[in-house]
């Protein structure tokens, strides 16, 4: 096939906003346009990794523990995370076994995150764990839909909102990562638009 495929039709409606999400617009400012395209408009995008499925689980037992269906204890989070383990495709019974040492030192991490009130989160109190928001903004002769999901969102005395994401990659983002992380802008973005007010 040495021609070019095309098509009369257009792959989306010219008339409707263009829809992101924090991590489309993180995909699309930082790694590839195209990849971004054939993955969110034509829905081309490659099979989820055990990775993904990784962070997947560890960000439900986070929400399982923040919205109090389950105890914040690491055995109780544990036992969860067998329950489910073997269904994420490793390559090798020896990356599995890495892996999960690495989501059982994620979770002691997030616990430990989760039930100290009296440092970074002090006075800051849990209003909703895997808050939606879906908000439209006018951009220029366009309108852009961003749509997701936040991790956590938590109030101050003062009634401000702090949204709380995730990351369970094995390093942390540096300070200026995060002062120009996408996704963290989306969220920004969204709280004020008014995606947590009510």
């Amino acid at each position: 096939m040495y021609e070019p495929t095309e098509s009369k039709v257009p792959l989306r409606d010219r008339d409707q906003p263009v829809v992101l999400s924090g991590s489309a617009l993180d995909q699309l400012a930082n790694t590839c346009a195209l990849q971004w395209f054939l993955g969110r408009e034509v829905k081309a995008d490659a099979p989820a990794t055990a990775a993904q499925g990784f962070g997947n689980v560890v960000h439900v037992l986070a929400d399982e523990v923040a919205s109090g269906r389950t105890p914040a204890d690491l055995a109780v989070l544990m036992e969860r995370l067998d329950s489910v383990w073997n269904a994420l495709a490793f390559d090798a019974p020896w990356k599995s076994a890495q892996e999960k040492e690495h989501a059982r030192v994620a979770l002691e991490r997030f616990l430990k995150w989760h039930v100290d009130s009296n440092g970074v989160r002090a006075g800051r109190v849990p209003v909703a764990s895997e808050h939606d928001f879906d908000v439209t903004l006018e951009a220029g002769d366009y309108e852009v839909r961003i749509r997701g999901s936040m991790d956590r969102v938590e109030t101050d005395t003062e009634g401000r909102a702090y949204v709380v994401d995730f990351k369970t990659g094995k390093h942390a983002p540096s300070a200026a990562e995060v002062a120009h992380h996408p996704q963290l802008a989306v969220y920004q973005l969204a709280v004020r638009e008014g995606a947590v007010d009510d």
